[in-house]
């Protein structure tokens, strides 16, 4: 995975063929499908090199950070099978990295140069977790069903309409979960 070449780039410099056409609705649908993308991929590139920007601000693996879109990739990651990301700052340096960072840093706190987008990616998080929720309990790994039920309401911060009580219960309704997830959720403020 990486972003720029994973997703359409509608704003990017035109190719000579026919492919760039569409590429307004191919970001649309690229986006509401970004966790089976990213699922489906061995490896996961932040290409973040301390560099200035061409409209002249210094970017780094800080300001990748604290973009809205690259922290929903780095929630994706971590919902995903395999949660490690490969981090390139220099030419000649590779270093492994856990996604973890998705735990303090809410793709809803996320800087977003199009505010729409911060409304738009709250079903596309809800369906992260919730997914990731139905995984944990279906493989019978309720201690980590345990530890995401009580991150929900910070990992949903930010975002509008995130209807996080309706999400956990979605998750856990129907699941052979046990009381210790139901207990989970009604720490978490659930009825």
């Amino acid at each position: 995975w990486y972003d720029y070449f994973s997703v359409p780039q509608p704003d990017a410099p035109q190719a000579e063929s026919s492919q760039h056409q569409d590429l307004a609705s191919d970001l649309g649908r690229a986006v509401a499908s970004l966790s089976l993308y990213v699922e489906a991929c061995k490896l996961f590139f932040i290409l973040a090199p301390l560099v200035s920007h061409g409209d002249g601000n210094i970017v780094s693996y800080t300001t990748w950070r604290e973009r809205g879109w690259c922290r929903l990739e780095r929630c994706a990651r971590q919902m995903s099978s395999a949660s490690s990301m490969l981090l390139v700052k220099r030419p000649d340096t590779v270093i492994e990295i856990g996604a973890q960072d998705y735990l303090l840093d809410p793709v809803g706190k996320g800087c977003f140069s199009v505010e729409a987008d911060r409304k738009n990616l709250s079903p596309i998080v809800e369906g992260l977790l919730t997914h990731k929720l139905k995984q944990l309990v279906a493989e019978q790994r309720y201690e980590e069903c345990n530890l995401l039920l009580s991150w929900c309401v910070p990992l949903l911060d930010g975002l509008q309409d995130a209807s996080w009580k309706a999400m956990i219960r979605r998750s856990l309704s129907g699941a052979d979960a046990p009381e210790a997830c139901e207990e989970a959720a009604w720490r978490a403020g659930l009825p």
